[in-house]
């Protein structure tokens, strides 16, 4: 076949595992991404989405290879960072994968919104002195697992004030010594209001929930059991019940589906 014809079946061949995977079908999705592959084996659509499918699969190892494949070739595609950041972070390589997963900011159907506000983001420099504000960022569920690194940052010697969607601010003030807890709606729209109402203001740094668990000044430098180590969250048996009624959504792997 010429190289025309080779590219047009292997696109008609991407369009139909776009389809499969759309129906839930992911065997044959795999079975024709694969097929897209051995055509055209310098394209990078079909290898990121097989490596996103597999990565659903639980297959981290082969989503590794073939997502690190496309990067190398395509550094900045926002989608591929964001997916191997994640399979990194399942394989329980943490240091490497935080840093990809920092690209969810460039995906617009994430809708990860940073806040414009008049002073930096946090990025890992010394706390002893600082006021720092964190913003709640994706579900309930992420922000209750990651509080607990408000407290390495009470202990770095930072004044920190804990931003948090009303539903969960009674359980965080209870769990929190030393922090200082504000309910606030939306995503960055409110920030100002909000940090306004705080004991103090809250001008030297922010940051999201988990970016003190990935700098190199808490993560780095914790054992890998860390946040075993860290105090849980405590909630009464009757919050429990309330909290189990709450759905929590999870995000998976974006897919390209045109070259």
């Amino acid at each position: 076949m010429k190289s025309k014809q080779i590219g047009d079946a292997a696109e008609r061949l991407f369009q139909k595992a776009l389809a499969a995977s759309a129906s839930g079908d992911v065997v044959q999705a795999e079975r024709l991404y694969r097929l897209a592959i051995g055509m055209v084996a310098g394209r990078s659509e079909p290898r990121h989405n097989l490596g996103a499918l597999l990565r659903s699969l639980g297959h981290l190892e082969e989503a590794r290879d073939l997502l690190a494949f496309v990067l190398v070739r395509e550094p900045d595609l926002a989608e591929t960072r964001y997916a191997l950041g994640m399979v990194l972070m399942g394989l329980g390589d943490y240091p490497a994968g935080w840093p990809l997963y920092e690209s969810r900011r460039d995906l617009l159907a994430l809708k990860v919104i940073a806040p414009i506000l008049g002073f930096p983001e946090w990025k890992g420099e010394p706390l002893a002195g600082k006021r720092i504000v964190l913003f709640p960022e994706q579900g309930l569920g992420d922000n209750i697992q990651f509080a607990r690194f408000a407290l390495t940052l009470r202990d770095r010697g930072a004044q920190v004030l804990m931003l948090c969607r009303p539903p969960l601010r009674s359980l965080l003030q209870q769990s929190l010594d030393g922090v200082e807890v504000l309910a606030a709606e939306g995503q960055a729209r409110w920030a100002s209001r909000t940090i306004g109402r705080c004991s103090a203001p809250c001008r030297d740094g922010w940051a999201a929930p988990w970016r003190q668990s990935q700098t190199p000044l808490t993560f780095v430098c914790l054992p890998a059991h860390a946040c075993a180590m860290m105090p849980p969250v405590s909630v009464s048996p009757q919050r429990a019940i309330r909290c189990t009624r709450t759905t929590l959504g999870a995000r998976c792997g974006s897919v390209m589906s045109n070259g």
